[in-house]
């Protein structure tokens, strides 16, 4: 999981005030790249507990695109700077907060 924790890093040191969503999504959709290549690569390896942290990690991430970011996509289209970078903020806090939490338990 190196590589999630190089992607977690970045995310940790993403600037939420920048207004970036679209670079953020990236962050975000690499780290369910890199946790999905991890479930390929290792999956008879990895027991069930881990694999329940990934699996609901990776809802969780997904739920998050879907909606903060997405939200923050739309406030920020229609000039509602102050509310689209609150959505980003609690976006990049939830994501960290799973990621964290994923690797911390893996």
């Amino acid at each position: 999981m190196t590589e999630l924790v190089i992607i977690l890093r970045e995310l940790q040191e993403f600037d939420a005030n920048g207004g970036d969503v679209h670079f953020f999504e990236a962050l975000v959709n690499n780290a369910i790249y890199s946790i999905n290549k991890f479930q390929k690569e290792n999956g008879n390896d990895i027991d069930t507990e881990t694999k329940s942290i990934i699996n609901q990690t990776i809802s969780d991430l997904l739920e998050t695109l879907n909606k903060e970011v997405e939200w923050a996509k739309e406030e920020i289209a229609v000039d509602n700077m102050k509310e689209g970078l609150n959505y980003l903020a609690k976006s990049q806090e939830r994501v960290i907060n799973d990621l964290t939490q994923l690797v911390e338990n893996s």
